[in-house]
């Protein structure tokens, strides 16, 4: 090109030489960028001399987690702010990155999986267990995954919805769930921003629903943002099989806080399910908790501690008499009722097991369904929630009169006198004292005439005096301050109940003989009776089968004085031993099987 007497060349940029280093800032980690190169000199850019695909790295925490695990992210929709949703996303991809998720370890093994499920009306699931094997898939699936429900109409947080599609579609082996593999910790993390949604056509409680995560050995975590009322909150509980396990956040800005804590709950550094030093029993599951803790939690059909583990099997008709009067209000009543389903689950009410009825009572009394009405368990539970707050004064004598007269009959679903029969009385009052048809001593009798067991549950101000008389043992009479303390001791009731020979202290009349001495009567003597679970067990640890023994023994003794006539007629104390407690405990010698 000319430019007068001077001659001039157009100025190409020249190629580097040597290695380029890029400063890439305000980017994600684990993510694949197009980068375009483009050499410039005083002239300005040249054209593109080279395109790269750079992948920015993971930037693992110091305490990242060394252990396989399975963690399913259940996240609510609906109810939220934006920047609270961008929250929830960088608190999943900073348990995803303590987790390792889609990072193998050195035998070429996958770390960490995450799944997400998103909740609103309808559950969606937004990435698998096995999508997320592929490094950088799971993270770029939570910053793309659809972000909070603004229309009014359609935020609804359905739970259930999002629990029911977890397990159903997700917590799988075909996706990639590693079921089989004992050394894999499987979590459920619920995120929920308020209480659930009920439907009107039925709906699965929540407290229900994680049941089915339990039954496959996959614990829950639950964690509840700016909650604001004690029904979220109690639902929030429900969800967990241990207390630690439910936390509390003011704020979504505050999940970060709690990111550690809850990802040393999925990751516990120390890990004993699977180890030698599970002592789950074999119809047990074993959930680690914290570091150097677990909890052993008997299978479905089963009860017990977790170490041992009897078949339950539960076949009865059970009434409840449902205090529904003044004094229930102020949540009182929602507590009486969670206590009834807890009771009917614990007593196992379904088809071909055990059955219940329901009398409701206040001013007056009236009858709710027929013992063979209910085919399933959450049939039942539905009833009792539906069940309207009366108010009004306690007639117990008249829930009483109606459970000896309508309740308990062949008309009313009963069944013949093989099958066991109890009816639950539940109240915080005393009865009213105008107009008593009869003695409540008199009306109960009619009852235990036709032997149904009679059990009573007084809670708050409960006239214990007055409800003592309804009840043929002391043991049959439970006072408490709240009905939900009864939770334990009720639970113990169902397992006795419904456990298939197990271990248990019972006492016996029988003539004593001692010495050529002999009781004038039969004495009353505690013993232990019944079986403990025995059979082989596959140990992982060692690959070798080993018989878990059991036998039925006193786990606690106490000294009885008896009188007996001896010859000559004359009369001699005795000291013997009498069983008080009765527990199962490994046999003395170990036997392997080969």
């Amino acid at each position: 090109m000319s430019n007068g007497d001077q001659q001039c060349t157009t100025a190409k940029p020249t190629t580097p030489k040597g290695p380029v280093h890029l400063t890439l800032r305000d980017v994600n980690e684990d993510t694949t960028y197009e980068v375009v190169v483009q050499a410039r000199n005083a002239s300005g850019y040249g054209p593109p001399s080279n395109i790269m695909n750079v992948r920015t790295p993971v930037i693992e925490p110091s305490d990242a987690c060394d252990k396989k695990t399975d963690t399913i992210f259940v996240v609510d929709r609906s109810s939220i702010s934006e920047s609270g949703y961008e929250n929830i996303r960088s608190f999943i991809l900073g348990v995803a990155k303590h987790l390792r998720i889609g990072v193998k370890n050195y035998r070429r093994e996958v770390i960490g999986q995450g799944a997400v499920v998103t909740f609103s009306d309808e559950g969606k699931k937004i990435v698998s267990l096995k999508d997320s094997r592929t490094p950088g898939r799971f993270a770029k699936a939570v910053r793309s995954m659809p972000g909070p429900l603004s229309n009014r109409s359609t935020r609804a947080g359905k739970i259930h919805r999002g629990l029911e599609l977890s397990y159903r579609q997700v917590a799988v082996v075909g996706e990639g769930l590693r079921a089989h593999d004992d050394s894999v910790h499987k979590v459920v993390v619920v995120i929920t921003n308020g209480d659930q949604t009920p439907e009107k056509n039925g709906y699965v409680y929540v407290g229900d629903a994680v049941k089915a995560f339990f039954k496959r050995g996959i614990d829950v975590i639950a964690i509840g943002v700016d909650l604001e009322t004690q029904k979220a909150i109690d639902q929030l509980n429900d969800m967990v099989r241990i207390p630690a396990n439910a936390f509390l956040v003011n704020h979504h800005s505050n999940l970060s806080r709690a990111m550690k804590t809850i990802a040393s709950r999925v990751c516990p550094e120390t890990k004993i399910c699977g180890s030698p030093r599970d002592d789950c029993h074999r119809f047990a599951t074993c959930f680690d908790t914290a570091p150097g803790e677990y909890k052993c939690i008997c299978r479905d059909g089963y009860s017990g501690d977790g170490k041992e583990c009897a078949e339950k099997r539960c076949d009865l008709d059970i009434g409840f008499l449902i205090d529904s009067s003044a004094s229930m209000r102020d949540c009182n009543y929602e507590k009486e009722k969670k206590l009834v389903k807890h009771i009917a689950e614990q007593m196992q009410v379904a088809t071909n097991k055990s059955r219940a009825s329901v009398i409701l009572f206040s001013n007056t009394a009236a009858m709710y369904k027929k013992f063979n009405a209910f085919e399933e368990l959450h049939e039942f539970k539905m009833l009792v929630d539906e069940l309207p707050m009366v108010g009004g004064a306690t007639y117990l004598d008249k829930a009483l009169e109606l459970a000896a007269s309508k309740m308990f009959t062949v008309s009313n679903g009963m069944r013949d006198s093989t099958v066991p029969k109890l009816l639950f009385v539940l109240t915080d009052g005393a009865q009213a004292g105008r107009s008593m048809s009869n003695p409540l001593p008199e009306i109960v009798s009619l009852l235990h005439e036709k032997n149904i067991r009679v059990i009573v549950i007084g809670a708050g101000e409960a006239d214990e005096q007055q409800l003592s008389q309804l009840v043929q043992a002391s043991a049959d009479l439970v006072m408490v301050q709240r009905f939900e303390d009864a939770t334990n001791d009720l639970t113990t009731f169902a397992e006795n109940m419904c456990s298939v020979g197990r271990c248990s202290h019972m006492e016996r009349v029988v003539p004593v003989r001692i010495d050529g001495c002999v009781s004038s009567k039969p004495v009353k003597i505690g013993t232990c009776m019944g079986k403990c679970v025995t059979g082989p067990n596959f140990q992982l640890t060692d690959g070798i089968f080993k018989m878990d023994c059991q036998t039925c023994r006193p786990g606690r003794t106490a000294i009885k004085t008896v009188v007996l006539t001896c010859p000559g007629n004359r009369k001699r104390s005795f000291a013997i031993k009498e069983a008080t407690l009765c527990v199962c405990e490994k046999c003395p010698w170990k036997k392997k099987l080969l």
